[in-house]
């Protein structure tokens, strides 16, 4: 019997080395397939390579928001390595690889050995954090920092608050929110636990709470002057979140039924746990275990979303998932992205969820883990070895933008539609594209008035290049077609360069009365 334990032990300890593995090989994989850059990471490429330091701090193009470390950083690696999208994709690449220890060593300060190792085992190859390990966004340093601060409050946060904790507590705090937006959410939770573990602890210990409080706070308030004031009041933002903010209160039934579809959501966009229906319940029995059994730590773990779900409730901070699309799907980016930072906390809780079935189970509690990690894990391990094989595209633009490089002429116009300029804006100068581009759009009445006039100043021979980018959840085809249809009531289809996502249709105009 001790022998068949040390053999089960070995092979989860196998297993667990070799997930991570394939956790690290999938991340580095995708990193340099170097898929295009699509449309919001465009974006943001524009905006760090076209602002000097000071300037990043101003409301950025496109409706774009992003913390100001981070953008700071990415500057500093368009100025080193240059704007090419390896460059630009590094520090996500970075920061989801130094991810992968800062987790493991949470996971065994909260749970026991072997939830741990599973923990650890979901983390790994956990498709949504593999796919933003290469992604122009910040939501991998979010998910960072945000281990991170956590990790710092479990480790040190049950001693006593002498000099140099209150320095690395204070210091950490104020510098996170620069880097990660939501870890003003971790840092709310951590200090609730500090004050609440070390507030009768006598004056030295309150004054320490004061003076982290009182470091955090300015660092926040100097954030939000900066940079959160123009991001939460940016109209562009506020109509695009619309319907993404927690109703406060419930006034319908449907309303009262967002919370469940909500975390059921959640639970497959961005956890990647499909179905919810069974990873859901093995998470909230997980959930319920760590704090009854460690309410501090239970805290530390699951208060950023506690916070995170009041943020929202105050329509501070979006909170949008998306039950129908989950990673097996390959339709990215994911809709819930945005609390990529809540990974880490939903994926202990299924681990510590499934010790908890094993132990209930009694003799049959190696069958039963085993069954479980089957289940919850089989999944996400044939999506991430998918992906890894066929890394999946978005808008495979840069291909078409080479080609377009080397048929234009000087004389030939480029019509870039409505939302797609700014992938255009960015291959264009990356592959120094002599072009005169211009956009066009026809769903309203402005747009199509200005297009038909480009239209009437058309010559006959002159050819017209129509750049369009699609995704499926767009609603840009209706759109496009309409401006192909007016474009041939003058012009032929001559040729067509199509990749993933993108298209760019070659049309030559005719003589008048063809």
């Amino acid at each position: 019997s001790v022998e068949l334990l040390r053999l089960l032990q070995e092979m989860v300890d196998a297993g667990v080395a070799a997930g991570v593995a394939a956790g690290v090989v999938a991340r580095v994989a995708r990193y340099v397939d170097g898929r295009s850059l699509w449309n919001d990471e465009a974006q943001l490429a524009l905006n760090v390579w076209g602002r000097d330091a000071l300037a990043l701090l101003e409301p950025l193009d496109f409706g774009q928001s992003a913390p100001y470390g981070f953008l700071l950083l990415e500057r500093l690696l368009v100025l080193t390595l240059g704007p090419g999208e390896l460059a630009l994709r590094a520090l996500p690449l970075l920061a989801s690889l130094a991810a992968l220890p800062l987790f493991a060593a949470l996971a065994r300060s909260v749970l026991p050995q072997r939830d741990a190792q599973i923990a650890l085992l979901l983390f790994a190859t956990c498709e949504p954090l593999v796919f933003y390990a290469s992604e122009l966004k910040p939501y991998s340093l979010d998910v960072l920092v945000a281990l991170g601060l956590t990790a710092l409050a479990v480790r040190a946060g049950t001693e006593p608050l002498d000099r140099r904790s209150t320095i690395v507590f204070a210091g950490s705090g104020a510098l996170a929110p620069w880097l990660s937006f939501p870890a003003v959410f971790v840092s709310l939770a951590v200090g609730a636990g500090l004050a609440a573990r070390h507030w009768r602890r006598g004056r030295a210990a309150q004054v320490s709470l004061a003076l982290i409080a009182g470091a955090w706070l300015a660092s926040l308030g100097a954030l939000y002057g900066v940079q959160l004031a123009s991001a939460l009041g940016h109209p562009y933002l506020r109509e695009f979140w619309t319907g993404a903010f927690a109703p406060m209160p419930p006034l319908s039934l449907a309303e009262l039924a967002w919370y469940p579809r909500t975390l059921a959501g959640f639970w497959v966009d961005p956890v990647g746990l499909s179905p919810w229906w069974i990873s859901l319940p093995i998470g909230l029995l997980g959930a319920g275990r760590l704090v009854r059994a460690r309410p501090l730590f239970g805290w530390w773990v699951g208060g950023p979303l506690v916070v995170g779900l009041l943020a929202s409730m105050l329509e501070l901070y979006p909170l949008r998932t998306w039950p129908p699309v989950d990673a097996s799907a390959r339709l990215y980016p994911l809709v819930g992205r945005l609390w990529l930072f809540a990974v880490p906390a939903a994926l202990l809780w299924v681990a510590h969820g499934l010790g908890g079935l094993a132990a209930l189970a009694g003799r049959q509690a190696d069958r039963v883990l085993a069954l479980g990690l089957l289940v919850v894990v089989g999944g996400p391990l044939v999506t991430l070895g998918i992906n890894a094989w066929d890394p999946p595209p978005v808008q495979e633009f840069r291909p078409i933008a080479r080609q377009l490089g080397e048929r234009l002429s000087s004389s030939d116009h480029v019509w870039v539609q409505r939302g797609s300029e700014p992938t255009f804006e960015y291959y264009a100068r990356l592959l120094a594209l002599s072009v005169r581009a211009q956009n066009v759009a026809a769903s309203e009445a402005e747009y199509a008035a200005a297009l038909e006039r480009d239209l009437d100043a058309l010559e006959p021979g002159e050819r017209v290049w129509l750049v369009a980018l699609e995704h499926p959840m767009w609603t840009t085809e209706a759109d496009r077609r309409a401006i192909a249809a007016r474009l041939r009531r003058r012009a032929s289809e001559v040729g067509r360069l199509e990749a993933h996502g993108a298209s760019a249709v070659e049309y030559v105009v005719r003589p008048a009365g063809e």
